[in-house]
């Protein structure tokens, strides 16, 4: 499963790289940024973004994702990826906010590889889902190249595995509340 997950960091790295030559920078902001949720890995989360600007006030992103946890009998993991658009719309600066820093809405939707093992015997399922959130980022530094963002999430997931003969749904309604620290450029 980790690698699995090594191999979705490298696609996202791969897919920044080409955009960054094929993709002109304008104006003075930065126009992409690489960002990690740093208390996400405390909890066995590993997630990776980068995100692209469309123009002054949107962006797109596309981020890999692992997480796994273990429980007594229990063991059970995700890799996956998942892309969304986003809007600016807000500024603590009171100005006009322009992507990459300020508030934004975003909207975008996840895939999901799951995998469960309980008493040795080991089942998985594809699972996806459409999220939807709003965040807050800030660009530091003399040349707003260091980024910190927050915001919270909603998601919701369509799918269920079977274990043991028995069929465990996990549609539902879920939430996140991404903290992540980047690079801007």
């Amino acid at each position: 499963m980790r690698n699995q997950f090594s191999f979705l960091v490298v696609v996202v790295v791969l897919m920044a790289g080409i955009l960054t030559v094929v993709t002109p920078a304008s104006g003075q902001n930065p126009q992409r940024v690489v960002s990690v949720n740093p208390v996400g890995l405390i909890f066995g989360i590993a997630d990776v973004e980068y995100q692209q600007n469309i123009d002054k006030s949107s962006a797109w992103a596309v981020e890999a994702l692992y997480w796994g946890h273990k429980i007594v009998d229990w063991s059970w993991s995700a890799v996956g990826a998942g892309g969304s658009y986003r809007k600016w719309f807000f500024s603590f600066k009171g100005e006009n906010p322009t992507a990459p820093e300020g508030g934004y809405w975003s909207v975008g939707v996840d895939a999901l590889f799951l995998s469960a093992t309980y008493a040795s015997e080991r089942a998985s399922s594809f699972t996806f889902g459409p999220r939807g959130g709003v965040g807050y980022r800030w660009l530091l530094g003399s040349k707003k190249n260091f980024s910190i963002s927050v915001g919270i999430e909603v998601m919701y997931y369509f799918g269920s595995i079977e274990i043991l003969g028995v069929k465990m749904p996990y549609t539902g309604i879920g939430y996140s509340t991404p903290l992540s620290i980047g690079y801007a450029w």
